[in-house]
């Protein structure tokens, strides 16, 4: 039983470096990436560069108006505090399924 378990262990860690191989250069890049960078860029960077390039222009007097509508304020806080509720939902659920 042990020859059986250090056998597979042994092909479980040839067949990760085989796989590990086959990464880009840009799956490598990304993987090396500072983490603390990731996040600014994913929320902050990318939607930018998005609402550029798909040419919406932002100004001001938008920004207030957006921020004075009920509509686009009902929309923000459902998103996050639909996220936060939904969060604890999830880990209340799961603890009184597991006894916590």
């Amino acid at each position: 039983m042990s020859n059986d378990k250090s056998s597979a262990e042994a092909t479980l860690a040839e067949l990760d470096l085989l796989v590990r191989a086959t990464d880009s250069i840009a799956e490598r890049l990304e993987r090396g990436i500072h983490p603390g960078i990731h996040p600014w860029v994913c929320f902050q960077v990318l939607p930018l560069f998005a609402l550029a390039s798909a040419g919406v222009a932002l100004s001001a007097a938008q920004l207030n108006l957006a921020i004075s509508s009920p509509i686009a304020l009902g929309v923000f806080l459902g998103l996050i505090l639909g996220k936060v509720l939904l969060n604890r939902l999830i880990l209340f659920s799961s603890c009184a399924l597991e006894n916590c």
